[in-house]
């Protein structure tokens, strides 16, 4: 049997293609790292360990897009293993391309330049057959943000240090923007696994917010002005030496900025609500946040504030109604926040302090 390319003629490069996609196939399909006996021998087989002995593999739980698993050697290093997955571990059909780890491994080769030290693990290798990469495992003690802010009274070191460390990254990929790579400029991943599951979802379940839903999503598509990380919140930081490590990067673009802002705030208004008896702490800490991350960047105007605004709205309804409801909410604080949701997509407030007064007077009021 022949294959012949558009051209008519057979090439050596097409056959190249046809091989490397096939072997992709397999090894998506044949592969799975949290199968002990499967990773050990891709690692022998692939020469990654080379005389490292491991001691110990934990699979890290938790997160829905991707096979996580830590390695830990002999010598003390450890690693983490990623790996996507294209049906992502929910109760709705969503599916995103794997070669989305692709993209986050790039993300961490562009921080590990332009980022603060230490903030960002250092990549070990990727493998673009098997849609996985490894990283340098972040050694302990150090704790998850959002573990700390769900079970604790919250610090306002916390929130001040991640409007610095958001305020950093999109700093520096303005002023050194001719170094971003290029595949940054493709927002593709940040429409599948973003704007789809959140907002197209969220305004499909809640019609009286289409509109609102409609207008956010096509501004956002119009103004491009900085890295946008995509899964900037707490879950994402770790907590080490009294300092921030940033996580998870597969989403990362060039675009609108102001989605990290509400997105954030998102998580902090949702933890307000979640916790009454530190709603305070909460609220305070949103404009901490905000604050801090404008001493940092300079390029948040009252415009981008307020889309930042009507992301943090769309964000609170998003994590209701949309694919990826938040886990720890009960089922009347889900309703007390859908409520709010739509009260506040009717009128948005201009500001982010606004915001956090009327949110605080539509869920406690």
């Amino acid at each position: 049997m022949f294959l012949i390319n558009h051209t008519g003629v057979i090439t050596s490069l097409d056959l190249f293609v046809l091989l490397k996609v096939s072997i992709s196939k397999t090894f998506k399909r044949l592969l799975n790292i949290e199968n002990t006996t499967e990773l050990f021998g891709y690692l022998r087989k692939t020469k990654r360990v080379w005389s490292k002995q491991i001691s110990k593999t934990d699979i890290l739980r938790g997160g829905v897009s991707n096979r996580t698993v830590l390695l830990e050697f002999v010598n003390g290093e450890a690693w983490v293993l990623k790996q996507a997955l294209e049906k992502l571990r929910v109760k709705g059909k969503w599916t995103s391309n794997p070669s989305r780890i692709f993209r986050e491994a790039e993300a961490m080769r562009w921080f590990e330049k332009y980022a603060p030290l230490g903030t960002v693990p250092k990549l070990v290798f990727e493998d673009q057959n098997r849609f996985l990469l490894a990283m340098e495992a972040v050694q302990p003690p150090f704790d998850n943000l959002k573990t700390l802010l769900l079970n604790a009274p919250p610090e306002s070191s916390y929130f001040v240090q991640s409007g610095e460390l958001l305020g950093h990254i999109h700093q520096q990929s303005q002023e050194h923007f001719y170094h971003l790579p290029p595949v940054f400029q493709d927002g593709h991943f940040f429409q599948a696994l973003r704007i789809g599951p959140y907002y197209l979802e969220s305004a499909k379940a809640l019609p009286e917010t289409a509109v609102f839903f409609q207008k956010l999503i096509a501004e956002t598509l119009e103004d491009e002005f900085t890295l946008v990380h995509g899964d900037y919140s707490p879950k994402n930081l770790l907590v080490k030496d009294d300092g921030l490590i940033l996580l998870d990067h597969e989403v990362i673009h060039y675009g609108d900025g102001t989605f990290d802002l509400g997105f954030f705030i998102c998580h902090l208004l949702s933890k307000a609500n979640h916790l009454p008896q530190y709603k305070k702490e909460f609220l305070n800490g949103v404009v901490d946040f905000y604050d801090s991350y404008c001493k940092v960047f300079k390029g948040i105007n009252k415009i981008r504030e307020k889309r930042a605004v009507r992301h943090a709205i769309g964000c609170l309804l998003a994590r209701i109604c949309g694919l990826s409801p938040l886990e720890y909410l009960t089922e009347k604080a889900q309703q007390r926040q859908k409520l709010a949701g739509i009260m506040l997509a009717k009128d948005p407030p201009p500001t982010i302090r606004k915001l956090v007064l009327r949110f605080n007077d539509l869920v406690y009021g």
